[in-house]
């Protein structure tokens, strides 16, 4: 890429010019190694010379990974001693600078406004994408900015995905949780999520989740798992916290520079909690970034997420499970006071249900399929009446067990196990034990799938013939 680049080795003392003819290409399994060998002398250099900007007695210069080089500062000085850095470092290294579109510059504070610096070739901006934050000249700016973002990249994530075929539930939330909502987990660590952003994000999801389907459940029923009669479906707010506090966690347990700001900001609000941090200078005033940061490790301490004496040992995964470990139950547990939901949640988790025959028996659990007695009540359907049996309303209980096309292939499902319980108990999976359980329920399973896929009056004739 670059003509008569050289370089010298020092063995023992300088050797002659070498002329470069080939080097380490992206992607080599030393490419990352050898690099940051080469940027570190840079970088210490850059850390000696350069002023930055003080903050509580601590002094913040650059923040650097691989050739991500940012410097903050409040010496324009410091921009001409970084451009001469990096001439010196290009005529010996072969390292480049781009100096077009890829070096920029923001102004804050009494700078916000300004245009005009010593370096003519920076590019001035309004924000700046630092790691994947999008860092603007205010800090609502830079938290609508950055999720707004990523709030993109996830509904562009579904709307590829609405187009493939997925009849299930489970299928629809295990896509959002694996390619849909991963994209969220990288901003959630680092910045807190608005309200506003949170409830775009769970309309999102109830509108992909539900695609196609005339009754839906909230979405606070199916945070729990599939045994207490939820989905399984991810918390998106309960997962940032959690993620959020671990990595402040993390910080606080590793030390280093980003833990002597988080020292100076929250010192004085977690003395209580933290006395090792209330020495040095504090700051008195919380920003609305370290205020949020300061309730929310609170909060975790409070309700025992985290014990201060034991940081490093804090999880996600556990933080997220306390979040959410008092789910409310399914509506429709109180509609149906009778039957046994602990053991009808349990088998509607059976390995002998397949996807569609789980999903099937999900609906007629908690009540949303679309019989015509549903489809009544949201005027979809002038009576509510089965076609087949003039007068009688059509309910789960009714399509399945007493209506006129179905009545003989119910009986003969019934008996063929012996089955004498009452059809409610059986159609809502709380039949006692038996000793052929999951035999019995791949029959259901079958048979329910049977029926839905015969709705017609062509399809429900093959039903007696049978």
């Amino acid at each position: 890429m670059y003509k008569k680049i050289t370089t010298r080795f020092i063995l023992g003392s300088m050797t002659k010019e070498i002329e470069l003819l080939f080097s380490i290409r992206q992607g080599d399994p030393q490419a990352m190694n050898l690099f940051l060998v080469n940027m570190q002398p840079f970088l210490a250099y850059l850390h000696r010379v350069l002023s930055g900007i003080a903050i509580g007695g601590l002094q913040q210069k650059d923040t650097d990974y691989v050739d991500d080089v940012n410097v903050i500062s409040t010496d324009t000085g410091d921009l001409l001693k970084l451009d001469q850095a990096f001439l010196d470092f290009e005529s010996f290294s072969g390292t480049v600078l781009n100096r077009s579109h890829k070096s920029k510059i923001m102004g804050l504070g009494e700078w916000r406004d300004r245009v005009n610096w010593p370096l003519p070739w920076l590019r001035n901006c309004t924000s700046l994408k630092i790691f994947g934050v999008h860092i603007c000249q205010d800090y609502l700016a830079t938290l609508h900015t950055s999720w707004d973002h990523c709030l993109t990249g996830f509904n562009n994530c579904l709307l590829s995905w609405s187009s493939r075929n997925l009849p299930t539930l489970q299928q629809r939330v295990f896509v959002m949780g694996t390619f849909a909502m991963s994209k969220l987990w990288y901003l959630g660590q680092v910045l807190p999520l608005p309200k506003k952003w949170l409830t775009k994000m769970e309309k999102r999801v109830r509108s992909f989740l539900w695609l196609g389907r005339l009754e839906h459940l909230s979405l606070d029923e199916l945070y729990a798992p599939v045994t207490l009669g939820g989905l399984g479906l991810v918390s998106i707010g309960a997962k940032c916290d959690a993620l959020f506090i671990k990595q402040m966690c993390r910080v606080l347990a590793t030390g280093g520079q980003t833990r002597a700001h988080y020292k100076y900001w929250l010192g004085l609000s977690l003395r209580d909690t933290f006395p090792e941090m209330a020495g040095g200078p504090n700051s008195e005033c919380l920003t609305p970034y370290w205020r949020h940061c300061s309730s929310l490790i609170k909060e975790a301490v409070d309700l025992g997420l985290v014990d201060p004496t034991s940081l490093g040992r804090v999880k996600t995964k556990f933080i997220y499970k306390e979040l959410i470990s008092t789910p409310p139950p399914p509506k429709v547990t109180y509609k149906f006071t009778r039957v046994e939901w602990m053991v009808a949640w349990k088998r509607l988790d059976s390995p002998v249900l397949d996807g569609k025959g789980r999903d099937l028996f999900f609906s007629f659990l908690n009540n949303i399929y679309p019989t015509k007695e549903r489809l009544l009540r949201m005027n979809q359907h002038p009576t509510g009446f089965c076609e087949f049996c003039r007068g009688v309303t059509e309910d789960v209980l009714h399509l399945l067990t007493d209506c006129a096309k179905s009545r003989n292939l119910w009986v003969f499902v019934k008996f063929f196990y012996w089955l004498l319980v009452d059809n409610f108990s059986i159609i809502m999976l709380s039949f006692a034990k038996f000793d052929r359980k999951n035999a019995i329920l791949f029959l259901l399973s079958n048979y329910a799938l049977f029926l839905h896929s015969m709705r017609t009056q062509k399809e429900f004739d093959l039903i007696c013939k049978f």
